[in-house]
Order: structure tokens, then C-alpha cells, then sequence
């Protein structure tokens, strides 16, 4: 059985002691929408702290090697800038989504939830293994009104072809 830690600081500030947590939680991130600094859609694993808040997810995901490869031209930072994360719910499915991408007709109401950027992960409702979509700004200059390609809603109704 593989086994996975990290030290995370006590809260005590009169013992420098740590804790360990042996058993991080695991989840499947798939990237979405294909974007012009980002061409390609990512099906990855990873591992974080219970502790950690959606923010460091981000961060952690935007900075590992597979993203410097697509990406060379921005950090982990600028990069962690230019998404989002957010779970599916219902009965939708990534299938669902990825087949409801329509550039003429955005944002595009979809059965799901963001994930607040300083929520910590124990409070975020994510099973484990769960499937998390890190979606892309289709458009990153600040004024836009719709950056995203999608509207994440817990009673969206699931779209049907």
C-alpha cells in the first residue's frame, strides 16, 4: 500500500512540533477548455492536505512539470491567475461538458460547483478520486464579462443533445 505525507505546523506557537498526515486526499483533475496557453486537455492525479485551501490546490496543480511543458512562457503563479476549479454534480459527466462547448453561446449553464479559492479542501464536499475540472479564462483581459466558458450551478439542469 503506497502511503503519502506531508508535515503541516501545529497551531501551538509555544511547540514547534508538526503533525503528519498520512493520508492525503486524491483527486482526478482533467483541464479544460483547450486555450491558446494551454492547447491541450490534461487528465491528471494529485495529492494534497486536508489543510490546504482550493487556492494551494491550484497553485500545487499549475506548478508541476506538466505544465511548465506546455506553458514555458508563464509560472506556476500566473498560470494558477488563469483558472478555476470546480466539481461536477448531478448526473453530469466530463463527456456532458466537453460536448456542450459552444463558443457562440457563453457562459454555458452546467450541473456543478466552484470551488472557493480560500476554502480549505476538508470543507470543499469533494470525495475522493472525485473528478475536479480546472477550467481555463477563455478570455483574460480584465474587463471581460464572461472570462469563463462555463457557469457552474448546484440545480443547473444537465443538458440533453
Amino acid at each position: 500500500m503506497r502511503r503519502h505525507s506531508v508535515a503541516v505546523p501545529t497551531e501551538n506557537p509555544t511547540r514547534p512540533d508538526f503533525v503528519v498526515e498520512v493520508q492525503l486526499r486524491h483527486f482526478r483533475i482533467i483541464t479544460w477548455p483547450r486555450v491558446k496557453y494551454f492547447p491541450r486537455v490534461l487528465e491528471s492525479e494529485i495529492y494534497c492536505s486536508r489543510n490546504d485551501t482550493v487556492k494551494e490546490l491550484i497553485y500545487r496543480i499549475c506548478s508541476t512539470s506538466e505544465f511548465d511543458n506546455m506553458s514555458p512562457d508563464k509560472n506556476g503563479e500566473e498560470m494558477a491567475n488563469l483558472c478555476r476549479i470546480w466539481k461536477l454534480e448531478g448526473e453530469e459527466t466530463f463527456s456532458d461538458v466537453r460536448e456542450s462547448l459552444d463558443s457562440e453561446q457563453v457562459p454555458i449553464s452546467v450541473s456543478g460547483q466552484v470551488l472557493e479559492p480560500y476554502q480549505l479542501i476538508s470543507d470543499a464536499n469533494i470525495a475522493d478520486s472525485e473528478v475536479l475540472i480546472l477550467e481555463w479564462k477563455i478570455a483574460i483581459e480584465k474587463d471581460c464579462k464572461f472570462p469563463f466558458a462555463y457557469d457552474p450551478k448546484p440545480n443547473a439542469r444537465k443538458n440533453r443533445f
